[in-house]
């Protein structure tokens, strides 16, 4: 018996090295985002947490009947083609948080569900360590900073401050205040449900006090990050801008932090005063099933090779794709011709900090004129290495618009009426308005040999190419013409020309200027 426990302890130590070399790029991105973004630098704490929860058990881990479970087998398949999709398709929003079931049904698999039960919180911890994905934070993020924003600004009322808000941007009359992303208390929400799991472990015993402690965690966030949006326009009217810029906001911000955490503390408190009945998770004593007879290990070895086999696969895949030359553009994507038949363009600088941010490694800007007098923006993104996981991917106007007062009034797919470059292909089509004026959006995703209007087929694209070993760049174009007195169809027109004279300049451009295999 000892000795199978033995084995079943270096299989769970190989296991986890294997893992851990199968999503090294990805969790030193995770790491990355810990280190530089203050935001997450509590995910330092999670794996010692998870890790000090597994040390509480010990004892209990110790008896666990080892038992393998292939029925895990189609769920552990499904989340590592997630993540292969993410990892080769750039997507670190289907990756990262794919990682914690993928170690949940890793550990069904080899162990079996007696270990699974003594191993699923600490393994579903692990989900706090992961920074939010970009699709949370446009869904609920949005939502969230506007109902901060309505919050805050009935604070500054009650403190006889006048006030108006359009949308996330607070007006205080001498000054604005815009509750930006990182301000919309998503982020505030995420340490704080991780701080109330771990408070419902060690203080609370009840089944549904703990589940409630947790719950109560996400009003007092929205709660408390309204006070903070509130307090930040108070502090300002009454010291200026600075309060809420640097050291300030970031000091407030960890303070209300505190506070947060004083009121889930608060609210336990309250729950002493409730009786400790598991109710509504006790059994009946008739119906409980009979004491566990003598432990049993059974043989894991094929699911262990199972296991390895499936992560030396992904972790090759990684690993090789990673090899793939970067396609760089001879002078860079700045530059791309400001003369496009009887386009004449105008170049718009960008700075470094903001191409990063939006997900590209070189972009280009320009505003292009015809001799009708139609005005069209031109916006490239552009990445040489688009395989792998990353934090950033090309930004739509779906995501960077609305925070910049935009409101998006309609959203859909136009099928070019001529071919393009990859013949038939359609673009995504937007109607945004602001302060009474009206822009008409095209945009779409193309590699070396496939166009899309949407940012995850254009992910898959980048998976099979990693899978065919058929390297390429990707490419995000974005077309934006006013719309003049309600007439769209003659936007459409317009950015339809364009299109077609872009498509073959682009072509031209890039055959003649692309440089494979430079790194530079």
């Amino acid at each position: 018996m000892d000795k199978m426990k033995h084995k079943a302890m270096i299989q769970a130590g190989l296991l986890l090295a294997l893992f851990i070399l199968c999503f090294w790029g990805t969790l030193e991105g995770v790491v990355h985002t810990w280190m530089a973004n203050d935001d997450y630098s509590y995910g330092f704490l999670i794996p010692i947490m998870a890790g000090y929860f597994i040390w509480e058990d010990r004892k209990q881990l110790q008896k666990i009947r080892v038992c393998p479970d292939f029925r895990a087998l189609p769920f552990l398949l499904f989340f590592l083609v997630f993540a292969i999709y993410g990892i080769l398709g750039s997507s670190y929003s289907a990756v990262r948080p794919s990682i914690p079931f993928i170690l949940i049904f890793i550990t069904l698999l080899c162990f079996g569900m007696d270990a699974l039960k003594k191993l699923w919180l600490p393994l579903g911890f692990l989900i706090f360590m992961m920074p939010i994905p970009g699709v949370m934070n446009r869904y609920l993020g949005g939502p969230l900073k506007l109902f901060s924003s309505k919050i805050g600004a009935e604070i500054i009322r009650l403190w006889g401050i006048s006030v108006h808000t359009a949308g996330n941007i607070i007006d205080l009359g001498f000054t604005q205040l815009q509750v930006v992303d990182a301000c919309s208390g998503l982020r505030f929400l995420f340490p704080l449900i991780a701080l109330g799991v771990a408070y419902a472990y060690f203080f609370q015993k009840s089944p549904w006090k703990r589940g409630i402690s947790v719950l109560a965690t996400i009003p007092i966030s929205v709660l408390t990050n309204g006070l903070r949006v509130g307090l930040t326009g108070i502090l300002t009217e009454a010291w200026g801008s600075k309060a809420a810029e640097g050291f300030f906001h970031a000091f407030e911000g960890w303070a209300i932090f505190m506070v947060a955490f004083l009121f889930l503390f608060a609210f336990g408190w309250l729950l002493r005063f409730l009786p400790d009945s598991d109710w509504p998770f006790k059994k009946n004593e008739d119906s409980q099933s009979p004491k566990q007879g003598p432990q049993t290990i059974k043989n894991n070895t094929a699911a262990f090779i199972t296991a390895c086999t499936l992560l030396i696969v992904v972790g090759g895949l990684s690993w090789s794709t990673s090899a793939l030359p970067a396609i760089t553009i001879k002078g860079g994507l700045e530059s791309f011709p400001l003369k496009i038949k009887d386009w004449q363009g105008h170049q718009d600088l960008i700075s470094k900090d903001i191409v990063i941010a939006s997900g590209a490694e070189e972009s280009f800007h320009a505003s292009y004129k015809n001799s009708r007098g139609e005005v069209v923006h031109l916006y490239l993104g552009y990445r040489s290495t688009p395989f792998l996981e990353n934090e950033n991917f090309f930004h739509t106007p779906e995501s960077c618009f609305p925070s910049s007062g935009w409101k998006i009034l309609e959203k859909s797919t136009y099928d070019f009426k001529q071919p393009l470059n990859f013949g038939d292909m359609c673009a995504t089509r937007m109607v945004a308005e602001k302060m009474g004026s009206r822009d008409l959006i095209f945009f779409w995703f193309q590699t070396n040999r496939e166009a899309t209007h949407s940012k995850n087929i254009n992910r898959l694209h980048l998976a099979l190419h990693a899978l065919k070993r058929d390297n390429t760049h990707d490419l995000y174009v974005r077309l934006i013409t006013p719309v003049i007195n309600g007439r769209e169809n003659e936007g459409e027109e317009v950015l339809e020309r364009f299109a077609k004279d872009f498509s073959e300049a682009w072509e031209t451009f890039f055959k003649k200027n692309r440089i494979i295999g430079s790194n530079s």
